[in-house]
């Protein structure tokens, strides 16, 4: 065949594709409805408060966030064959479908976040909503309206500076399609048969053989067809044979399972989030019924709390499906949270209370971290993971990195402290497939590891409101199966695939430490208020459980604690606080982490009444030193500032020695226009653009400290400048901030030998070198470390320390953090208004001036040494061991569980004392699950050695 006439056969078959969706129905006739604009979320029971009015096609129903219900009563003509009884249903946004009884049964949708084009709208009524009358059969259903796109609505992602901001949009909602047909099976069938083949013909190499056979077969089911949707059989008949290939014997094997990732918010709050978790898992429910072989997945215990609370029947369902095996529990989390800005213990808790829930509503225990949408996996995790009683973890979102592409799809992941779990990222690049050659054969290709470990993961469907899988993922599944030029895909839970890869673990390549992602570095730094928030709850939380466990356990609040760390780990998602969701989110989470702050306050005074402690003093009056002109000294330090507001001197007296190269706490502006994804993102060229610095600058000394103001930008600077130990300085800074597209930074030089910088992770640290020898080490630009990163060499450190900040820049002769930016999408006035946050410097033994941010932040309480479980820990090795908290078991109210962990990344051994009524120690996991060790304590000496591995976390039971 010539290369036109091959040209012009193609375009007949794509054509001819587009068709067969139009064909799909022998007739149809308009559904009779009648609607009610609630302008807010009804619920179904008060849904009728207000009259309805009669609809049809065409017809605008609402405008953009509001919410409707329509109802459907329609006879069903008497001549339709019931077989063949199908709807077509949609209203531009979400929707839900309900039988007249209340029970949700299957969800449409106009579009899609990752396909405009795409629409699920076909609806096979099930006997529940056709009502027999005497004089025929009737359709009568409810369905429950959004007006919103699965992107919330039509944003303006990239508004022009001239633009009025408003990014929200405008999306009029309409009466698309609400139709009722009569299905013609072999032409809905066709529609597959034909895509399947097309699609496998893409993808082929050309010119081969095997494309000529295909194209071929193709050109003769269109000529079967001859434009009539009655001939459908027989074009299935041509293609028949050829979907009957079977796949080659060294073809890669695929577990295919359905997926819907939802964001618990994003582009659209919380609470439409609870709307989306329903009628997806509706939806997957009734393809389940449909389609024998069909395996669903979904991860987040806290969509299926909200399915749980919203729609029992559904809840209900989905307990069944799992217990049939065919719906799948997907990683042990409470939601799929950030990795990076997370401390250690709520990362702990994300599994604690994800795994306790889905083991109380659904009898399992998963085996897996998923997280296929994070922004960067901190060096830790693995340890966390396993220790949570896990052996694997997912995720896709590493194949986005703009400058090194990670060499492994399957491979071993070895954390800081040497823990191993085998780790998977789909090569198809998606978490949402569409199940097609096209994505599958590219991937076959690209997958690396494929000689180790055969064998990849498929995960298909829409998630975020599309519904997860349709009708149309499963029909292409089922015919791509076993068919030559295709890997041997089969339908199964992911836990199979993970099984089998478990045991090609020992083949695979080892990668260690973190999993940086070279993009979202924004998300550092985004929504600071939110931020320091979270950073103040996880404090207290942790302080405030530390201080109950020293008392009576049966006075331990722990319906209230279980209920705070829930709203912590929920607003831990990982759009939420990495700030990259819409405004009404933020206002949302600022007010729920407000009032979790303020009921955790009560708690603890509570305790301090209960247990008679008293109030630490903020900060060690000692250390306070004396300000004169540009000058602030105290016994160790001597820090001297410049009529810009700049540190020009910091002048160690205990070393004899300066700790600044250069000027420091340069405070400045860069513009902040990333070329995509501008609420996520910080391009590497921001450097590259000229900076502002601060303006009209006053300083002057008030007794113990520097005051500082400025202007800078449109914004306005202050900042109390004062010892916060005796090698300490700190910088209480407010900003008045009225930026936008701009990121605020702080800069430092210290004078230092260091080649490497210690950056805190959560329960541990990482070393990053300071130069840029490779691309790997230049894509780091920007880092997120945990409060905290430092320089040490032979003679001196130099630690840079933050309440709530936590993106940092180190390369030689820069030591850096990010402290405000405003991004315009998706929330136009991100930051706006004022600002407070504390940093520190300090050129001593830091560990003071961590405790002294820690009393700040959340007020400490000292407890009678009597009352203490743990006495005392002595520290015997090379490393350092750290209590992190005390709680009560999740089991019972008579043992306390301590948290302990290495602090500096040595073997060592300790021995902890302990108070007279602990007799025994348990060594439990993470999730307090099973007894790994056990020790009777000693009724002399009440005390118990301990060895720890490098960054180990321990977690121990303590028995009375």
């Amino acid at each position: 065949m010539f290369a036109e006439a091959t040209r012009h056969t193609e375009e007949r078959c794509a054509r001819f594709l587009d068709r067969l969706q139009k064909d799909r129905f022998f007739e149809t006739r308009p559904l009779l409805a009648t609607f009610r604009n609630t302008c807010e979320e009804c619920p179904w029971e008060h849904r009728l408060d207000a009259p309805f009015a009669p609809i049809q096609e065409g017809t605008t129903w609402g405008q953009h966030w509001e919410s409707a219900w329509f109802y459907i009563d329609t006879p069903i003509p008497n001549d339709w064959p019931r077989e063949e009884l199908a709807l077509a249903i949609n209203l531009t946004g979400e929707a839900l479908i309900f039988d007249c009884s209340g029970h949700a049964l299957y969800a449409t949708t106009g579009n899609s976040v990752f396909n405009e084009s795409y629409s699920k709208d076909l609806f096979l009524p099930p006997p529940s909503v056709i009502i027999q009358q005497q004089e025929g059969a009737r359709l009568q259903f409810y369905i429950e309206a959004a007006s919103n796109s699965l992107f919330g609505l039509n944003l303006i992602t990239d508004p022009h500076r001239a633009d009025a901001y408003d990014v929200g949009g405008h999306r009029p909602a309409i009466v698309q399609t609400l139709r009722m047909g009569r299905l013609n099976k072999e032409a809905f069938a066709l529609r597959f048969d034909f895509e399947v083949l097309w699609d496998l013909y893409t993808v082929t190499p050309k010119p081969s053989a095997r494309a000529r056979q295909l194209l071929s077969v193709l050109t003769r089911a269109v000529n079967a067809y001859a434009d009539d949707p009655r001939n459908a059989a027989a074009a299935r008949a041509v293609l028949a044979p050829e979907l009957a290939r079977p796949a080659c014997s060294s073809a890669l094997e695929v577990t295919a399972i359905g997926h819907a990732h939802i964001d618990v918010a994003w582009l659209w709050p919380i609470r439409e989030s609870k709307r989306k978790a329903v009628r997806t898992f509706a939806s997957q429910i009734e393809l389940i019924k449909r389609y024998p072989n069909y395996v669903f997945g979904a991860s987040q215990a806290c969509l299926y709390a909200f399915v749980e609370e919203r729609a029992p029947d559904v809840f209900a369902a989905i307990q069944q499906a799992v217990k049939e095996g065919r719906w799948e529990i997907q990683g042990g989390t409470w939601v799929e949270p950030d990795c990076n800005v997370p401390c250690g213990e709520s990362l702990v808790r994300q599994f604690l209370v994800g795994k306790a829930y889905f083991k109380e509503k659904f009898g399992v225990v998963p085996k897996g971290l998923w997280l296929p949408d994070v922004f960067g996996y901190n060096g830790n995790l693995p340890q966390i993971i396993k220790k949570s009683g896990c052996d694997w973890f997912l995720t896709q979102k590493l194949s986005w990195n703009p400058f090194n592409k990670m060499p492994h799809n399957s491979f071993r992941w070895r954390g800081i402290d040497g823990s191993e779990v085998v780790a998977h990222f789909p090569p198809e690049n998606d978490y949402n497939a569409f199940a097609t050659p096209r994505q599958l054969v590219p991937a076959c290709d690209r997958y690396p590891d494929s000689a180790e470990a055969p064998r990849f993961l498929s995960l298909f469907g829409l998630g975020d409101g599309g519904g997860g899988p349709s009708e149309c993922h499963v029909e292409r599944l089922m015919r791509m199966r076993n068919l030559e030029g295709l890997p041997k895909v089969s339908p199964a839970p992911a836990q199979t695939f993970f099984d089998n890869l478990l045991k090609d673990a020992p083949a695979l390549a080892t990668w260690e430490g973190e999993l940086y992602f070279e993009t979202h570095r924004g998300t550092y730094t985004n929504q600071a208020r939110t931020k320091k928030l979270n950073r103040t709850l996880e404090l207290l939380l942790q302080n405030t459980e530390t201080l109950y466990a020293c008392g009576d356990l049966k006075l331990y609040p722990k319906a209230e604690f279980d209920a705070l760390w829930k709203i912590l780990l929920t607003h831990q998602f990982h759009d939420i606080l990495p700030g990259s969701c819409i405004r009404e989110q933020y206002e949302s989470t600022e007010r729920e982490l407000t009032e979790a702050i303020d009921r955790c306050r009560k708690l603890q005074l509570r305790a301090a009444k209960t247990l008679n402690a008293t109030r630490k003093p903020m900060i060690h009056t000692a250390a306070r030193g004396k300000a004169n002109g540009l000058t602030l000294e105290n016994e160790t330090l001597r820090a001297t500032f410049n009529e810009q507001g700049q540190l020009v001197s910091l002048w160690d007296k205990t070393h004899q020695r300066e700790s600044l190269a250069a000027p420091s706490n340069i405070l400045s502006l860069y513009v902040n226009r990333p070329n995509d994804y501008e609420g996520w993102d910080m391009d590497p060229f921001y450097r590259d653009e000229p900076q502002t610095f601060p303006r009209e600058v006053s300083i002057k000394a008030l007794h113990d400290t520097i005051a500082i103001e400025a202007k800078i930008g449109d914004s306005i600077i202050y900042q109390h400048v004062t010892f916060s130990s005796a090698y300490g300085l700190q910088f209480e800074t407010m900003v008045d901030w009225h930026e936008r597209r701009q990121l605020l930074r702080v800069a430092f030089t210290p004078e230092s030998d260091a080649n490497e910088v210690k950056c805190a992770a959560p329960y541990g640290y990482v070393m990053r070198p300071l130069h840029e020898n490779t691309s790997w080490q230049k894509a780091q630009m920007e880092f997120c470390a945990q409060r905290e990163v430092s320089l040490k060499d032979a003679e001196h450190s130099f630690t840079l320390m933050s309440d709530s900040k936590y993106g940092f820049r180190a390369k030689r002769g820069d030591l850096s953090m990010s402290l405000l930016r405003s991004a315009c999408y998706p929330d136009p006035r991100a930051e706006e208004g004022r600002h407070i946050f504390t940093y520190l410097i300090s050129v001593g033994d830091e560990n003071e001036d961590r405790e002294s941010l820690d009393r700040q932040l959340a007020p400490l309480y000292h407890v009678p040494q009597a009352l203490k479980p743990i006495q005392g820990i002595v520290n015997e090795g090379n490393g350092n061991v750290q209590l992190d908290l005390l709680k009560r078991s999740e089991a019972s109210e008579n043992i306390i569980v301590a948290r302990l962990h290495e602090t500096t990344g040595n073997r060592t051994k300790i021995r902890l004392l302990f108070a007279e009524n602990i007799t025994a120690v348990e060594v439990t996991n993470l999730c307090e699950e099973g007894t790994l060790m056990r020790w009777e304590i000693d009724s002399q000496t009440h005390e118990l050695s301990l060895p720890f591995g490098a960054f180990e976390i321990k977690t121990l039971r303590l028995i009375r």
